[in-house]
C-alpha cells in the first residue's frame, strides 16, 4: 500500500497542464486566503511560465515520462488525456509562509537538524484556484481508492478537508491549499475576513499588479521579528540591536525573476525608496569604487567582484563585536570600504593569474596575513614580498592605503611604482557596472576557457550540455533605486532561457 501525498494530485495536474496549455479564468479571491502577518508571499504565473516552457509538442518528454511512471494510477492517465478534469485553474498559483510558534529547544549539537527538518520556524503552504470543486474532489477519491488508504475526505463549514501523515490538502468551492500544518489552522485560512487578509495590503497590491514569472514579496519588519523571537527561544536573546528592528519597520522587499529570450533577469528592491536608502547608506559608504583601485585591475577577467561597504557595520548584523575573536575585528575595522578581486588569466601549469586588492585604514591585514602563513618561504623584493613556493605563492605588496595581493609579478610591479595598466577596469566593459556600489561577474561560456583546464575539471559531455548553455552571469547594485539585478545570460539570444533549460535537462536524462 503506498503513502497517499497530498501533493501528488499538484504533481498529475502541473504536468499535465505543462502538456496540454489550458485557457483559463483568473480567480483572483485564491490571496484571501493569506493572513496579512504572512511574512513572504510568492507569486506563480503559470499561464506565462507554461508558454515560455514550449511543451505543447513535449508529451514524450522523458523527464515528464519518467516523474509520472512513479506516480502511475489511472487518474493520473486522464489528466494527462484531458488536464480540465483536475478542477485546478492554471491561470496562477501562490505559495506563503505561515508563522508558527517554536515548542521546543534543541541542544547545540542538534541546531542544524532543528532548523533543516524537525521544527521549521515557519509554515509553507501552497495556494490554488480551482475552476471545480466537485472535479477536484472527485480526482482527490479516486487517487485514495488507487492507493488503498483507509482515510476519508472530511468537510467543516463547506470547506472538504484530508490529512495523512503531516500533510493536509483543503479546499471550497474557490480555493486550494496544500500545506504541512496542523489542520485546525488551515481550516482557521478560510475563516479569514477581507481586513485579516493580505489583499488589503496597499505594498503587496503594487508588487503583485507588476509581478512577473515567479515574484516574491517580504514583509521585511514581520520577517526579522520573526526570526528575532526564533533566536530568542533558540539562544535566550536576541541576535539583532534596536536599530535594526527600527531599520525594519515598514520596509517591505520586491523580487522578481523573469524568463526572457537570451536571459534569465533577477530583480530586488525595496519600498518605500526612501526609508530603503537610508537603511543600504549604512552598508554602502559612497556610491562607486575607488577609480584608482580599479586602475591597477586588467579590463579583462574570468570572473570579477567589487564592492565598497561599511564593513563595521554590515559585521554588525550578524551579532554583537562581543562575539568576534579579536583578529576578525581587526580585520573588519582596518578595511576602509573597497574590496576587488579578479581571476584574468590560466597560463598552463601555473597558478592561476588573481588580484585583489582593498583600501584599508592600518597594516594590520598585512600583517596578519604575515602571521597566518608564517610557515612559508619569505622573499623580500623591490617593493614587495614573494610569499610561498613556485606551486603557490603570493606577491603582497601595501602603499598608502591600499592592500594589494596578487599572483602577476607585471602587476604587483606596476602597483608598487603607482602605474596603472595601459588597459584597466576603469576602460573596461564593466565601466557602468562599476559606478556601482556592488558588482559580481562570472564567465560561464565554456569555449573561453583553455582546453586543459576543462579537461582537468572532468567536464563530462552530459553537464557540458546544460553549461553550454551560459554566456556570463552579471549582478549589481545600484544604490539610487536601491534596485539589485542579478542577470544570467545565454549564448543563444533568439530563445526563450525556460525553453533553453527544459530542452537542454531532457537531453541529459537520455
Amino acid at each position: 500500500m503506498r503513502n497517499l501525498n497530498p501533493l501528488r494530485l499538484m504533481g498529475i495536474s502541473l504536468i499535465a497542464c505543462l502538456l496540454f496549455v489550458t485557457s483559463c479564468g483568473k480567480k483572483e479571491s485564491a490571496l484571501s486566503l493569506v493572513p496579512q502577518e504572512s511574512p513572504i508571499v510568492i507569486t506563480l504565473d503559470l499561464k506565462s511560465i507554461i508558454k515560455k516552457a514550449d511543451l505543447k509538442s513535449m508529451k514524450d518528454n522523458k523527464i515528464f515520462k519518467d516523474l509520472l511512471e512513479g506516480m502511475g494510477g489511472t487518474t493520473t492517465k486522464q489528466l494527462l488525456d484531458d488536464p480540465t478534469k483536475s478542477g485546478i485553474d492554471f491561470d496562477e498559483a501562490f505559495a506563503f509562509v505561515v508563522p508558527r510558534q517554536v515548542d521546543t529547544i534543541p541542544s547545540a549539537a542538534d541546531v542544524d537538524e532543528f532548523y533543516a527538518f524537525e521544527h521549521p520556524q515557519t509554515d509553507i503552504a501552497l495556494l490554488l484556484s480551482l475552476k471545480s470543486k466537485s472535479k477536484f474532489t472527485r480526482n482527490i477519491e479516486n487517487i485514495i481508492k488507487e492507493d488503498g488508504r483507509l482515510i476519508s475526505i472530511k468537510e467543516e463549514n463547506d470547506v472538504s478537508y484530508l490529512a495523512d501523515d503531516g500533510m493536509v490538502i483543503a479546499w471550497d468551492s474557490d480555493r486550494a491549499i496544500i500545506a504541512q500544518m496542523d489542520v485546525r489552522e488551515v481550516l482557521k485560512l478560510f475563516a479569514l475576513t477581507p481586513e485579516k487578509s493580505i489583499t488589503t495590503n496597499a505594498d503587496f497590491a503594487g508588487f503583485y499588479k507588476n509581478k512577473t514569472d515567479v515574484g516574491l514579496w517580504m514583509n521585511y519588519e514581520k520577517f526579522i521579528t520573526f526570526a528575532d523571537a526564533f533566536n530568542k527561544q533558540m539562544y535566550g536573546k536576541s541576535l539583532l540591536t534596536n536599530d535594526q528592528l527600527v531599520d525594519a519597520k515598514g520596509l517591505y522587499v520586491h523580487s522578481n525573476m523573469q524568463f526572457n529570450n537570451g536571459n534569465i533577469t533577477l530583480t530586488s528592491t525595496a519600498t518605500p525608496t526612501v526609508q530603503a536608502k537610508k537603511l543600504y547608506e549604512k552598508y554602502y559608504t559612497k556610491k562607486n569604487i575607488d577609480p584608482q583601485v580599479l586602475s591597477y585591475f586588467p579590463e579583462e577577467a574570468f570572473a570579477l567582484l567589487a564592492v565598497n561597504l561599511n564593513w563595521v557595520e554590515l559585521t554588525k548584523m550578524f551579532g554583537s563585536t562581543g562575539e568576534y575573536p579579536q583578529e576578525i575585528l581587526d580585520v573588519v575595522n582596518s578595511l576602509k570600504g573597497d574590496l576587488v578581486g579578479s581571476l584574468s588569466e590560466f597560463p598552463k601549469e601555473k597558478m592561476p593569474e588573481f588580484t585583489v586588492a582593498a583600501t584599508v585604514n592600518d597594516h594590520k591585514i598585512y600583517d596578519l596575513i604575515f602571521k597566518q602563513m608564517g610557515n612559508f618561504p619569505k622573499k623580500e623584493m623591490q617593493g614587495y614580498t614573494v610569499l610561498g613556493n613556485e606551486n603557490f605563492y603570493l606577491l603582497i605588496a601595501q602603499r598608502n592605503d591600499i592592500l594589494f595581493v596578487t599572483s602577476n609579478e607585471d602587476n604587483i610591479k606596476k602597483f608598487t611604482k603607482d602605474e596603472t595598466l595601459h588597459k584597466n577596469l576603469t576602460k573596461s566593459s564593466f565601466k557602468k557596472e562599476l559606478e556601482s556600489p556592488a558588482f559580481l561577474y562570472m564567465n560561464l561560456d565554456l569555449d573561453e576557457y583553455p582546453q586543459w583546464l576543462r579537461t582537468m575539471l572532468s567536464i563530462q559531455p552530459g553537464n557540458a550540455t546544460m553549461l553550454n548553455l551560459f554566456k556570463d552571469l552579471k549582478c549589481t547594485y545600484d544604490a539610487e533605486s536601491v534596485n539589485a539585478t542579478v542577470v544570467l545570460r545565454f549564448k543563444n539570444k533568439q530563445d526563450n532561457s525556460l525553453a533553453m533549460i527544459i530542452k537542454a535537462a531532457e537531453e541529459m536524462s537520455k
